[in-house]
């Protein structure tokens, strides 16, 4: 009969993380080289597994126009036929005249491990920073009928944007659509 030591056991699962670790900085590598991105932060998820941020920022001098942000760690596999980074946690938006506007933020994508891990949270807080350092005064965006389609989607969405500091405006009664922003303070 094989029987398993604790410490073999122990030097597997090591070995184990290693590799996706490996994996994970391999995938990095071939994200920032197809999207042009760069590492903004790295930040632990909440399984407290490094999480890399990294922003395509296509702004111009006066800091108007598109910045994009993706999320890659050891427990997000990239689609090797996936385009860009929309194979992962991504959020897009456009920057004009000391305002954000917050196009897409997507974190469930094809994969529903990716949900409730925090990815969404970290974003938030890049793009907050990153529009106080650019001098924007406000982060805003529309809420899509289309993204609560059920109660629990609806509720989860708006639950979401609310406990991160943004107010929300409904086009209905039922709050399946309409908007929500956030003024950005000038200090930390």
């Amino acid at each position: 009969a094989l029987r398993c030591s604790k410490q073999d056991i122990m030097l597997e699962q090591l070995r184990q993380k290693l590799n996706a670790e490996q994996t994970c900085r391999e995938n990095l590598k071939i994200k920032l080289k197809e999207t042009g991105a760069r590492i903004y932060a790295i930040m632990p998820n909440k399984n407290n597994i490094d999480t890399y941020i990294c922003i395509i920022d296509n702004r111009n001098n006066d800091s108007i126009g598109e910045l994009n942000m993706f999320v890659i760690n050891s427990e997000i596999i990239p689609s090797k036929r996936a385009g860009k980074y929309n194979d992962m946690p991504f959020m897009e938006t456009y920057f004009s005249h000391n305002q954000v506007s917050l196009i897409e933020l997507h974190c469930i994508v094809n994969n529903k491990n990716y949900e409730n891990k925090g990815y969404g949270t970290m974003m938030i807080k890049s793009l907050i920073q990153i529009a106080r350092e650019s001098k924007c005064h406000l982060i805003s965006g529309s809420l899509y009928e289309g993204d609560a389609q059920t109660e629990e989607e609806k509720e989860k969405r708006n639950r979401f944007y609310f406990n991160r500091g943004f107010t929300t405006r409904f086009n209905d009664i039922s709050h399946r659509s309409g908007t929500f922003y956030m003024c950005i303070p000038t200090s930390k």
